[in-house]
């Protein structure tokens, strides 16, 4: 016994005291945890209800990754969402989406290890331990989220340490092929808003104070370097400025007073630094303390200069919010932009403090002869014990992903399911196009399979459908503490969710016999938004919805350990627990008025809409006054021509109609853009907002074909009507 103990203590001695082994052994865990598993991993079950279902809803479909995404609420712009670079188009096209989640996150978390490792022994000087610590508490300090978000932060890093080697050897083809690969991966493999301009922040405050390059040539390369790496993402950027001013982001992020801006940023600096951020609590001010405290051995130039950049980052994000006040009266777009994005930058410094700060420690632990050997130990090897915790350990993030996988499961549930593999196939073959509202779940899983919602989470969904959305479920929004039993992200669209009373059950059911839709939502809209579908965890009690398939059991009557069980289950078969209805009473997503209402407000249009029953939905066309077409009399003979969608892409669709005798409005419940054009028989005409938030357009007497394409503003010869 006495023989292994000893043999054990020699491995993990071996281990901890030898950096290169001790990092391929963190790296093949990171590895193995991330890839073994594979698509039943509960480390993907986060991330899937954003922005996964966008690329797998493309590839279900077997179609390339467009601009304009028809799946999640009723049409956005791909760009818009700063998440169509090259570097994920590529992973999940090639890869099994699960292989393709995994590796994304892997490549930018060893690249963010490396990179900090790199600038902590080249830069800094640290030892190898310290180095090595550095490295892995920043892979630890954004571990829980993900790739989308943070793989800017991830290579941020990794794109200083070889523009570093590039400036001290200007003629090496290694550094600059080096640098074209870095730079390329850092501009396609991050989320936009991210991108543009706030690595800018990182390579000016690190090499004016920490390296202190003087030369203009070191400063020309870093700032062509910078503008090619934002310049590569000029299309999101575009896209996201000129849909931010018409999306529902800027009002959900509202603020645009000072002082609004100055609490949100002393807010979000108290959080970082005090725990509630970050999955590892207050380490970032260990980190701080630590590193302050290392002064009293040193005071080494590019220490000082760290020190100056992370109290630069922090006056950046003050200067910043006050620049917003500013800037948005002139480009209102600006106020769906967040500056605390720049703040993204103190992870990757702080971890390199606390590198300093541990070697400080461990070198005065070595020179106290009267330390007693267990502590000196302690600290000698304290790097490791924390790498080891967070990293392979991190109980407190694993528990968060077991909650994650037990309450909205994981990637194959939420992208193999049978009844929603089924559903996507009956209505592409059969019914052509139908949208799907789902209770109980988020909307946007249902992307995956290629099915469009109403809801889904994108930051840049108009505002106009926003209000529509709101008005469609306004009894559900006037519950009271609706946010508190949903996660109701600003901004975005979620799930219509049953709310429970203060007893937890619902209030107005036992959960057993179901609930009414007509509760918590307007049937009639539903129809005319092209609802053909409802799903949920619960059975639905209204009149006239026909059940295609259910479980003996609604969700809300089920123990807390049934539904555990369900979930867990459903993890490796797919969710079986739920309702599918169809609605018989839908209508068509393109169809003809043959009369018109107008009104004075946006809020009038909305309040007759949902007063209207479906009969008058399917013949009326509701329209604001200032955008009532001048070519129609809204008192003339109006007609109802047959419509029918003969092609229907992401960016084309074409209708033929038939039986056109007089003049009529076509409206296609599709989300309003000013970057769609239309042609009636290869003439150009106005799209103009019907019904609120979507298309409509005057069909001339004799009317055969309409095509309507999509031009967003990134593209030659694009623009509004």
């Amino acid at each position: 016994m006495k023989y292994y103990q000893n043999v054990r203590s020699k491995i993990l001695v071996t281990v901890v005291s030898s950096p290169f082994l001790f990092l391929g052994i963190i790296i093949f865990w990171i590895s193995f945890q991330f890839l073994f598993i594979g698509k039943f991993s509960p480390v993907i079950a986060h991330d899937n209800i954003s922005v996964i279902p966008y690329f797998l809803a493309f590839t279900a479909n077997d179609m390339p990754i467009a601009s304009w995404t028809p799946f999640p609420a009723t049409g956005t712009d791909m760009l818009a969402t700063g998440y169509a670079n090259l570097i994920y188009k590529a992973a999940f096209s090639l890869l099994p989406s699960w292989a393709a989640y995994q590796i994304l996150i892997i490549l930018h978390i060893t690249a963010g290890v490396i990179g900090v490792y790199g600038l902590s022994r080249k830069v800094m000087g640290l030892d190898q331990i310290a180095g090595i610590f550095a490295g892995f508490a920043y892979g630890a300090l954004y571990l829980r989220e993900f790739f989308f978000l943070t793989s800017t932060a991830g290579y941020l890093p990794f794109t200083i340490l070889v523009l570093s080697y590039l400036l001290d050897d200007k003629y090496s083809l290694k550094c600059w092929v080096g640098l074209i690969i870095a730079g390329f991966i850092i501009s396609h493999a991050s989320y936009a808003s991210r991108l543009i301009p706030w690595p800018a922040a990182a390579y000016i405050l690190w090499f004016f104070l920490v390296e202190r390059r003087h030369r203009f040539l070191d400063w020309a390369i870093i700032a062509l370097f910078t503008l090619a790496i934002m310049g590569a993402r000029w299309d999101e950027i575009t896209a996201l400025l000129a849909y931010g001013q018409q999306s529902g982001l800027a009002e959900s992020r509202g603020g645009g007073t000072l002082d609004f801006e100055l609490l949100q940023v002393t807010n979000y600096l108290v959080s970082y630094f005090t725990g509630p951020k970050n999955f590892i609590g207050g380490f970032p001010l260990v980190f701080l303390v630590i590193f302050i405290i290392s002064f009293r051995a040193n005071q080494k130039t590019q220490k000082r200069g760290l020190l100056l950049a992370l109290i630069g980052l922090i006056g950046l994000a003050y200067i910043g919010a006050c620049l917003k006040v500013v800037l948005v009266f002139y480009f209102p777009a600006l106020k769906a932009n967040n500056f605390l994005h720049v703040m993204q930058n103190l992870d990757f410094m702080l971890a390199i403090a606390g590198g300093y700060g541990i070697e400080y420690l461990r070198k005065l632990a070595s020179g106290k002869k009267n330390l007693s050997g267990i502590y000196a130990k302690t600290i000698t090897f304290l790097p490791q014990c924390f790498v080891i915790f967070v990293v392979v350990l991190n109980l407190h993030i694993k528990a968060i992903y077991i909650f994650d996988w037990v309450s909205w499961g994981n990637l194959y549930q939420n992208s193999e399911n049978p009844i929603f593999i089924k559903l996507a196939e009956k209505i592409k073959t059969n019914e052509g196009q139908a949208r799907v509202l789902s209770l109980h779940m988020r909307g946007t899983l249902l992307n995956s399979y290629g099915l469009e919602t109403f809801a889904g989470y994108h930051a840049m969904t108009s505002r106009r459908y926003l209000a529509f959305w709101k008005k469609m479920t306004e009894k559900w929004h006037q519950r009271p503490n609706r946010e508190k039993y949903f996660h109701a992200s600003r901004g975005s669209l979620t799930a219509i969710l049953p709310i429970p009373g203060e007893n937890g059950k619902l209030s107005e059911t036992d959960g057993e016999r179901g609930i009414w839709l007509k509760d918590f939502a307007n049937i009639n809209l539903i129809s005319l938004a092209n609802g053909g579908y409802l799903v949920s965890r619960n059975q639905l009690k209204d009149k006239g919805l026909i059940l295609i398939s259910g479980t003996q059991k609604s969700w809300d009557s089920l123990t807390r350990i049934e539904k555990v069980k369900k979930n867990i289950k459903g993890n490796f078969n797919g969710d079986q627990n739920i309702f599918l209805y169809k609605n018989p009473s839908v209508l068509p997503r393109a169809f003809a008025a043959d009369s018109i209402k107008v009104f004075d407000s946006s809020d009038q249009v909305l309040e007759a809409l949902s007063r209207a029953d479906r009969r008058a939905l399917a013949k009326t066309a509701y329209v604001k006054r200032e955008d009532f077409p001048a070519n129609i009399s809204a008192s003339g003979m109006l007609g109802r021509p047959d419509v029918l969608i003969t092609e229907y892409l992401p960016e084309r669709i074409k209708i033929e109609i038939s039986h056109q005798n007089n003049p009529s409005v076509l409206i296609v419940t599709n989300s309003y853009s000013p970057y769609w054009r239309c042609k009636i028989d290869g003439i150009k005409t106005n799209i103009f907002p019907v019904d609120h938030a979507f298309w409509g357009v005057v069909l001339p007497a004799g009317a055969k074909t309409i095509v309507f394409d999509y031009f967003p503003p990134y593209k030659a010869g694009a623009g509004g009507h």
